[in-house]
């Protein structure tokens, strides 16, 4: 597949994608950066976080460490 097969990406995926680019985090500091990140616009609740991760996960755009 190429990566535009995967676009558009939806809002959640796009901030958790620029929320690791530069670090590993773990979950409760990942919801915690998108929220800084997106000014507040994107408020991730737990459920949510880890159901973007995982498709995220699934699909190959970042890997467990």
């Amino acid at each position: 597949m190429e990566a535009q097969d995967y676009l558009p990406l939806t809002e959640t995926s796009f901030f958790i994608l620029l929320v690791l680019a530069t670090t590993p985090k773990h979950g409760y500091s990942i919801i915690k950066d998108v929220e800084l990140m997106s000014t507040g616009r994107v408020v991730l609740a737990a459920g949510t976080s880890y159901s973007a991760l995982r498709r995220i996960l699934e699909d190959g755009w970042i890997e467990r460490l």
